[in-house]
């Protein structure tokens, strides 16, 4: 990368000018509740053909009967798949690679 900036992820999607071709977040949606705001932000953002790569906690046994994220005890957030797929779908963006 070419530098780094220090903020609110939001905030900085919505103020930066351009667009980009890759944009990471790795090791942030385990902070935020609902990724619907982020990932339509990050779409918002990136040029066409562009690419967004994120991590999230792996989903647990069980999820699939909760809401779309989990506050665990480590103070960090667990995602549904369901609810991940929704935000994706919402924002316009595709899976392209799953990994877990």
């Amino acid at each position: 990368y070419a530098e780094l900036r220090e903020g609110d992820v939001l905030d900085a999607l919505h103020r930066e000018a351009g667009a980009f071709g890759l944009i990471v977040a790795a090791d942030l949606c385990c902070y935020l509740g609902d990724l619907a705001p982020l990932l339509a932000a990050a779409a918002a953002r990136l040029e066409p053909g562009g690419l967004l790569a994120f991590t999230t906690e792996a989903e647990q046994a069980g999820d699939g009967e909760a809401p779309g994220w989990v506050w665990q005890a480590n103070g960090r957030f667990r995602h549904h798949g369901a609810h991940i797929l929704a935000a994706l779908d919402a924002a316009g963006l595709a899976v392209l690679a799953h990994e877990r």
